[in-house]
């Protein structure tokens, strides 16, 4: 993979990894770190992934065993990996596509409330509502967290719950139901 297709993949999938490790009670800054020490390894493996199709995947896994061995305290990031990140590859793409101005504050005011206010679900329904936002099926869910589809659902019916109730606690205007 040359330079210019991995700032591609960064670009591409950079903010969707921070999202999905807030989603999983990551703050901004153990999220921002394990996304790039991901992306580093992504460098180091990246004639390993022959499958253009399964970087995604390949990535979100790498992250969030990133941010655990972070959490649990068996190290952060490789200094070998971390040194073979170009900088420039790296530099000043943006966390959030949205418009100038205050809409884009009011954005991320907004965005910063709701990763709040998932991290106040327990972790069984973060972890299946990140999940199941990400579009994974109730099938995949359950097999991936080794539970039954049941508990799949109750686990996410539960956490929708939960989230309506505190977004209208905070006068967030709610989106059509599902």
């Amino acid at each position: 993979m040359d330079e210019e297709e991995f700032a591609a993949l960064y670009r591409r999938h950079r903010s969707a990894l921070v999202w999905y490790l807030r989603c999983h009670g990551a703050g901004q800054p153990e999220a921002a770190d394990a996304v790039q020490d991901a992306f580093a390894c992504a460098l180091v493996a990246a004639d390993q992934v022959r499958d253009r199709r399964a970087w995604p995947a390949w990535l979100r896994t790498v992250a969030m065993r990133c941010y655990l061995r972070a959490l649990t305290g068996r190290g952060g990031r490789a200094a070998d990996e971390t040194a073979a990140v170009s900088v420039l590859t790296m530099a000043d793409v943006p966390d959030v596509a949205v418009a100038a101005g205050a809409g884009a504050a009011e954005t991320r005011h907004q965005e910063e409330l709701v990763l709040s206010l998932l991290s106040e679900l327990p972790p069984q329904q973060q972890r299946v509502f990140a999940l199941c936002y990400e579009g994974w099926s109730t099938a995949e869910i359950a097999a991936q967290l080794e539970m039954d589809q049941a508990a799949v659902r109750q686990n996410i019916a539960r956490a929708r719950a939960a989230l309506r109730r505190s977004l209208l606690e905070h006068s967030i205007p709610l989106g059509e139901s599902s």
